[in-house]
């Protein structure tokens, strides 16, 4: 049997604040997002697929309630959530 140990998340203050920014247009979308990383830190595994960046990642958003995406880093159980973009306005995907 597989244990996951939890992840501490974290949000860089770029991300932060683009997560606030995008707040105020879409409130359910920035709500969906912020849970979706507080979920993979609860469960202790992340669910984004690697981007050139070594080490980082992106999840893209699941479901048609989903419409933002997270770029992201984990190291030492520590995810760091790194930008938040509007998957519908990305030109091709990570």
């Amino acid at each position: 049997m597989t244990t996951f140990h939890r992840l501490t998340v974290e949000w860089n203050d770029p991300a932060s604040s683009e997560l606030l920014r995008l707040a105020r247009h879409e409130p359910r979308a920035a709500e969906r997002a912020w849970r979706a990383a507080k979920r993979m830190g609860r469960l202790g595994y992340h669910e984004g697929r690697p981007i050139s960046v070594p080490g980082g990642f992106y999840r893209p958003p699941y479901g048609k309630s989903e419409v933002l995406g997270l770029y992201y880093t984990v190291v030492d159980r520590v995810l760091t959530v790194t930008w938040v973009v509007d998957a519908r306005q990305l030109q091709e995907l990570p």
